[in-house]
């Protein structure tokens, strides 16, 4: 559709004779490009038409349209240089002068070694790009909330008292005409219209924000919906955060967690880590991660200052560490901070000063509990094997084996005693989906996740008839097994349930890598005698995550035809995941969205750990501990190359959350076993889930 608008009224003739016409006094006709008095003649080269200015009536508000569509036009203009060299930016920084004692010295030029408070201007053409997609302000609030209603009320990533200023001042700022006239120290620092941005570029990610929902100032920009929601405000963030701050104070960490969160949900681990690093760095850089002192001599109200300040300190290092640990469990590598390297006081221990912003304390030291444990077992279990200082250090396979399933069982006993039993039980009773938010299905989430991440070695260790002389506890073995296919069903049923309410993170790397966890537990352990009958409700709510753009749901997908291709070898086992099956057939979406309250009496009442009663006793009923698991199993009833099969997958779905640092592939990374080239190609062929596809729109 033409945005050329409509006259209501042109004055003057509807067409002019040409020039030759008039002077030879012959009708012409008007013709274009040529009359036909002219083409008669020959003379078509010599046809031209007088320009003569008609007049038109249009609407006032055709206008004032085409008016903002040449402001916008020529702020694209002058902004398009910056997509094409971002190192030009840097000729638009001004010349800071440096004040002495006997006055104003030579300009210098090396600005980074100046104050960040004198050297904090944004580039003009990068202002210019901020205006332009700056949102209205209903669209912008639209978004903040939905990061203020879930992940900030557990995490310290949005400091309420200073947001509202912010909003307020970055949108006045930006109603100056020429932006170049403004004052530096009426300038929006860079760190805040960073962060800002960044804050957009989470919320939008949340919401999943698509065509129809879209403002009409943003749609009339970029022509068409966003590929991946909240890029464009990344793509800004992303620019304006700089790591030559020597401040790296609460809103500089907040905002490196925030774009880390946000480029999570988007697969890119190592930019994942750098973001994570710098948070974890500039916090013991600060100081956060230790008792903070009271300076004396204060005054009651530099005294008051003081504790919000360490009140929102031991807010961020704790979000911080809660953050790291539970990457780093994901990534099988150490975290960067060990809890006993602390001493500040833990999120709801003797709270200084109620900041009144809902932030809740006591789910945030749940998380820390956790995340303790999941510290300590992560490097206890997947670490490098025990060493020690002695001269004739040798320790076998064989050793290192047996040692590791002594440890997963203690670990999984450690933590039902030391956390589940004083810390999950007070949510055992909790109605999750009734709460304005998912700070308690989160942890439930993470907590049976870490027991997945514990146990899941058990099973190739069973399997291996080699390892029928290490297993001497086989009851206590198969207990850790039936806990872990527990925790999977609970993950299972908590994420159904959150896409039933509407509180699923669609494009979310954990609830999607949460539901892929435990889908490929609950295969391996099937086989064990342990089927769930919700695996294909599972499959099926990944499968729409996928078809949503969720990246992790897509590489997901493309490993559960992996594992189809895999159970197709074994013909003593008939288990298949139906991949093509629809979520809706299962689960009906209800209301109220994410950020609405809900009445806890008109919502079912649900709760993982009390709803779910998945009968896994039996796996308990050991024979006789002579027979060895694999038997008990019926392993040894499969033929050698159905064993095989097995054992080949198993290893490779237990490879494929492991991360050292090797490019993220479908077939997982470190030590895995690929499939054969006619069944990779097989496989390849019956995906119907590409990356690319969603790239490429």
């Amino acid at each position: 559709m033409s945005d050329k608008p409509k006259p209501l009224k042109v004055f003057g003739r509807s067409h002019y004779a040409c020039t030759r016409c008039k002077l030879s006094k012959i009708k012409c006709l008007g013709e274009k490009p040529a009359c036909a008095n002219c083409k008669a003649v020959n003379k078509e080269q010599q046809c031209v038409y007088p320009l003569r200015d008609r007049k038109i009536v249009i609407m006032e508000s055709d206008l004032n349209k085409l008016h903002e569509k040449v402001r916008m036009l020529e702020d694209l203009v002058k902004c398009q240089a910056l997509y094409s060299d971002q190192q030009h930016l840097l000729l638009e920084l001004p010349l800071v002068q440096k004040r002495t004692s006997k006055g104003l010295a030579a300009p210098m030029p090396e600005l980074y070694l100046l104050p960040d408070a004198e050297n904090d201007r944004v580039p003009l053409k990068l202002l210019l790009l901020c205006r332009h997609q700056l949102p209205d302000q209903h669209y912008t609030w639209q978004l903040l909330n939905a990061v203020l209603l879930t992940y900030s009320r557990e995490l310290y990533i949005i400091d309420l008292e200073a947001l509202h200023p912010l909003v307020n001042r970055i949108y006045l700022f930006f109603l100056v005409p020429d932006l170049e006239t403004v004052p530096i120290q009426d300038h929006i620092p860079l760190l805040s219209l960073s962060y800002f941005f960044g804050l957009l570029a989470f919320g939008e990610q949340m919401k999943n924000m698509t065509l129809e929902l879209l403002p009409p100032s943003i749609l009339a920009a970029t022509g068409e919906p966003h590929k991946f929601p909240g890029i464009e405000y990344y793509s800004t963030a992303a620019r304006l955060f700089s790591l030559a701050h020597e401040d790296m104070l609460v809103q500089f960490i907040q905002n490196a967690l925030v774009l880390g969160l946000y480029v999570c949900n988007l697969n890119r681990y190592n930019t994942v880590n750098n973001y994570f690093g710098v948070a974890v760095r500039s916090a013991v850089a600060n100081g956060f991660h230790r008792k903070m002192a009271t300076p004396r001599l204060l005054s009651d109200e530099q005294r008051r200052e003081h504790h919000i300040f360490e009140e929102k300190t031991k807010r961020l290092w704790w979000s911080i560490f809660v953050i790291d640990v539970v990457w780093a469990a994901k990534m099988n590598m150490p975290a960067y901070i060990d809890y006993t390297d602390t001493d500040v006081a833990l999120p709801n221990d003797s709270p200084i000063l109620d900041l009144n912003d809902n932030f809740n304390t006591e789910i945030l030291e749940a998380n820390v509990h956790l995340a303790k444990f999941i510290a300590k077992y992560n490097r206890l279990i997947y670490g490098p094997s025990i060493r020690t200082f002695t001269m004739n250090y040798i320790n076998t396979e064989q050793f290192n084996q047996k040692i590791l399933i002594k440890n997963i069982i203690h670990s999984l006993n450690d933590l039902q005693t030391l956390f589940e039993t004083p810390t999950l039980s007070h949510y055992k009773h909790v109605n999750i989906i009734s709460l304005p938010d998912r700070n308690v299905a989160n942890l439930f989430l993470r907590y049976n996740q870490m027991t997945i991440l514990i146990a899941k070695p058990l099973l190739s260790l069973t399997l291996n008839k080699g390892n029928r002389s290490l297993i001497n506890e086989p009851e206590k073995v198969m207990d850790s097994i039936a806990t872990i296919a527990a925790s999977s069903a609970r993950s299972v049923e908590t994420l159904l349930k959150l896409y039933e309410y509407n509180k699923l993170f669609v494009l979310g790397f954990w609830d999607s890598q949460h539901l892929l966890s435990a889908v490929l537990l609950l295969v391996m352990a099937s086989v064990a005698g342990v089927y769930y009958e919700n695996l294909n409700k599972a499959t099926a709510l990944l499968k729409y995550m996928a078809e949503n753009q969720n990246i992790n749901a897509v590489n997901a997908m493309e490993k559960l035809v992996q594992v189809n291709g895999f159970l197709s070898r074994i013909p003593e086992i008939s288990l298949r995941l139906d991949l093509e099956l629809d979520i809706t057939r299962f689960v009906n979406k209800k209301s109220p969205s994410i950020n609405d309250q809900t009445n806890g009496h008109t919502v079912p009442f649900f709760n993982p750990f009390s709803e779910l009663a998945l009968d896994t006793n039996y796996l308990r009923n050991i024979r006789s501990p002579d027979i060895p698991l694999y038997e008990q199993f019926g392993f040894h009833k499969m033929s050698q190359s159905s064993q095989d099969a097995f054992y080949d997958m198993i290893t490779t779905l237990q490879s494929w959350d492991n991360f050292r640092g090797l490019p993220i592939h479908v077939y997982g990374t470190g030590v895995t076993s690929e499939l054969e080239p006619h069944q990779q190609n097989q496989s390849q062929a019956t995906s119907n889930f590409k990356i690319g596809n969603i790239i490429q729109g």
